[in-house]
């Protein structure tokens, strides 16, 4: 009978001892959201939420196979209570989170629940991810809060915002890739690595459907440079940025207009500077942001990108479109043909602006816009546009280099002195000062000083001759 009841009562207990080990006799106190306890100065919660707990990757998981060693019939019920070790079950985390390749020395080190949190413990992929997503961007700003505050800004947020989906590019997305100079590795294979993040989701032939602008990055000036060997020819991150990437039409992007100068000018320093003593840059500083800046013109993804001017315009302004085309002078048309855009800025358009040149037709088919309004300073002729009272408007430059043109130019003037003069003075007095034919103030004073010579050499020859005939008659 003593056996029996031992028996019955060693049963008890022990099921007694298996049963609190359970969930459920754990979250009979956990489950209170007010339930606190006194960890040195500082009260914290020890409420689990199981509403949540069942949703997490854990939810199949024992209390007491995180939280060892704990009695639950003492109270507290484990004198020196140590963080939970996740590494018991996950191991070779280090290269699992490849976006911290110093994890091994990072704060992060052996706090997993700063990022993954404690009961509520979800799945890194995924729409509901606690670690992706919109979530990324908080667990990662936790620490990162300057790259946080950059971030909120740019596309790559609003597309998670509005797309939400596991192609949308959070922090993870981007980070899993060695792209960081974390990785300790040289400065040819980091920035490959960072065009190719770039181009996994925005090349041409990109397998993200979310993606809307898609690009042949092959194609660009600056991928050749590389091929070529260059290594520091730029990449995406150099133009666009890194977490602050924004539409080039976003008033703080890097290549809108206003600012795409500076970003430029990082590695084209003589061509900014060309630039910013410029019509265009001057304009620019001054204020109207509707001026030309480097990205109006250069196209840099594309080799046959150009500018898409109709036809009629060309027609209008009296262009070659031949000409104009091959001149790369459809990035000045472009602009100086739109009335609303050049009004704003208190300007003439093309034709107008042009009317006192003679044969415009025949000028804007031969003559590109930089040989008359840029500096002329080698190499960077199109960059340093003159303002309209600086720019060159000697005919000469042209019209010496051949005898044909001299002639065109002669005749020109020749006729225009004589329409404003008349035939006589205008045909004496003809403005036929050009390379070739042109006056020369000694000649002019030698000339005019012997044909005196001679006049007056004439007259008193016939005075002499007066004088002694009307001698010979006396």
């Amino acid at each position: 009978m003593k056996l029996t009841i031992l028996s019955v009562s060693f049963l008890i207990m022990s099921l007694v001892a298996v049963r609190s080990q359970t969930n459920d006799d754990c979250l009979m106190c956990h489950s209170e959201p007010d339930m606190t306890m006194e960890k040195g100065r500082n009260t914290i919660s020890i409420w689990v939420n199981n509403s949540k707990f069942i949703m997490s990757v854990h939810k199949k998981l024992k209390c007491v196979s995180c939280h060892k060693g704990f009695n639950p019939d003492d109270i507290p019920h484990k004198a020196n209570i140590q963080p939970v070790d996740c590494k018991s079950c996950h191991t070779d985390l280090e290269n699992k989170h490849v976006f911290h390749p110093w994890m091994k020395n990072a704060p992060l080190k052996d706090n997993c629940k700063q990022c993954h949190g404690t009961h509520f413990i979800s799945s890194p992929k995924g729409l509901n991810s606690g670690v992706g997503g919109l979530s990324s961007v908080e667990k990662c700003g936790n620490c990162h809060k300057d790259v946080k505050a950059e971030f909120l800004k740019s596309e790559h947020y609003k597309a998670i915002e509005k797309k939400h989906t596991p192609n949308s590019p959070d922090c993870n997305y981007c980070h899993r890739n060695q792209i960081t100079n974390g990785w300790g590795l040289d400065y040819k294979t980091k920035k490959q690595n960072q065009i190719n993040v770039c181009k996994e989701c925005h090349n041409i032939d990109s397998k993200n459907p979310d993606v809307l602008k898609r690009i042949a990055s092959d194609d660009s000036r600056h991928a050749k440079l590389r091929k070529s060997g260059k290594e520091h020819a730029a990449v995406c991150t150099d133009c666009h940025g890194f977490h602050n990437i924004m539409k080039n039409d976003d008033f703080d992007a890097r290549l809108n207009p206003k600012n795409s100068s500076t970003a430029c000018g990082k590695c084209h320093v003589h061509i900014a500077q060309e630039y910013q003593n410029s019509i265009h840059g001057l304009a620019q500083t001054g204020g109207n942001t509707e001026a030309a800046g480097c990205v109006s013109c250069h196209f840099e993804h594309s080799k046959d990108k150009s500018q898409k001017i109709p036809d009629e315009v060309y027609t209008k302004n009296l262009l070659n479109k031949e000409f104009s085309e091959n001149s790369k002078m459809d990035n000045c048309i472009s602009c100086h043909t739109k009335d609303s855009l050049l009004l704003s800025s208190n300007l003439r358009t093309l034709k107008d602006a042009h009317k006192w040149l003679p044969s415009l037709g025949k000028h804007f088919a031969k003559v590109t816009c930089y040989e008359c309004h840029s500096s002329y300073t080698e190499p960077y002729l199109s960059h340093n546009i003159l303002p309209l009272e600086k720019s060159l408007k000697s005919c000469n430059n042209c019209h010496s280099k051949t005898h044909e043109l001299k002639s065109i130019l002669y005749n020109y003037d020749k006729n225009t002195t004589v329409e404003k003069e008349g035939m006589i003075r205008g045909g004496i007095e003809g403005n036929t000062n050009y390379v070739g034919l042109a006056k020369n103030i000694i000649l002019d004073y030698l000339s005019l000083i012997l044909l005196g010579g001679i006049i007056l050499g004439l007259l008193i020859h016939a005075y002499i001759r007066w004088y002694f005939k009307k001698g010979k008659v006396k």
